[in-house]
């Protein structure tokens, strides 16, 4: 597995975050003001969040870029899911 350069994996985390608390804050809209999310709240929310951002990073050619030097799709997935998924950690053991 061949990760990006820092800058671009940054990017990617920072991007996959904003739109994790984006979504969440329009959950929270929908559904009240509650934190703790049932699982399969929680997992929409992971593979809303990555779908998204694999969207973006297609969208604005990052993606083909970053497969040119030899990093895979499935790796930008993984990073896309890795902070929404240590946030939703997170908030269900701060919350329960």
């Amino acid at each position: 597995m061949v990760l990006p350069n820092l800058r671009f994996t940054r990017a990617i985390l920072v991007r996959s975050f904003t739109v994790c608390l984006a979504i969440r804050i329009a959950m929270a809209f929908i559904r009240g003001p509650a934190w703790a999310l049932t699982f399969p709240e929680a997992t929409f929310l992971v593979v809303l969040t990555v779908g998204l951002v694999l969207f973006d990073l297609r969208r604005t050619g990052e993606e083909l870029f970053l497969a040119n030097l030899g990093v895979a799709p499935a790796t930008l997935a993984l990073l896309a899911a890795g902070l929404p998924l240590a946030f939703e950690l997170l908030v269900e053991v701060l919350i329960l």
